[in-house]
């Protein structure tokens, strides 16, 4: 998938089954440091390919998160070898895979996750019509969340507060 060798992740588009699913993973994620957040970056243009997954580092597992499409949201653990060549649908888009080379992802680093959400976006206030909007992690210091940026990544650093966002905690210290 993505182009990306032996790379099979879990597609949600629900935030129930995604709770089902995740949780016991996400509560092995609660008190561990993130060693690295890794992305792709395109070499040519000198910035962030956000049609890839967004990765976070641990010294356990590697957490592999992207939304995917408008209405789909992957996640996988352990499967993307960031060494291997990425093949952007047969492009000449040099791609390579980047160890916190964001600004916004590097105060991240050495951070430790006290919580875990789901984060879901209603399109009108009273609205039944929903999406799955992203992950969002609480930090010893700070907040990150790896969103839905209409069809790619979308990376956030502070929390959606108003009426148009729901939280679901999955887990919490």
């Amino acid at each position: 998938m993505l182009g990306i060798k032996g790379y099979y992740p879990k597609i949600y588009t629900k935030p129930i089954n995604l709770l089902k699913e995740q949780k016991p993973k996400f509560e092995e994620l609660l008190g561990k440091t993130i060693n690295d957040i890794l992305i792709v970056w395109d070499q040519t243009n000198k910035e962030w390919f956000c049609d890839y997954p967004v990765i976070f580092s641990f010294d356990h597992c590697n957490l592999e998160l992207c939304a995917h499409k408008f209405d789909e949201y992957l996640i996988s653990y352990n499967q993307i070898r960031v060494s291997s060549d990425i093949d952007w649908h047969e492009s000449d888009l040099l791609l390579k895979w980047e160890k916190s080379k964001l600004e916004i992802t590097q105060s991240v680093i050495g951070q430790v996750i006290t919580k875990i959400e789901i984060i879901y976006r209603y399109e009108a206030v009273n609205s039944d019509y929903f999406y799955l909007y992203g992950l969002g992690f609480t930090l010893n210091d700070g907040y990150i969340a790896i969103c839905n940026g209409m069809d790619e990544n979308a990376i956030l650093r502070t929390r959606q507060e108003d009426s148009h966002f729901k939280h679901i905690v999955i887990a919490s210290i």
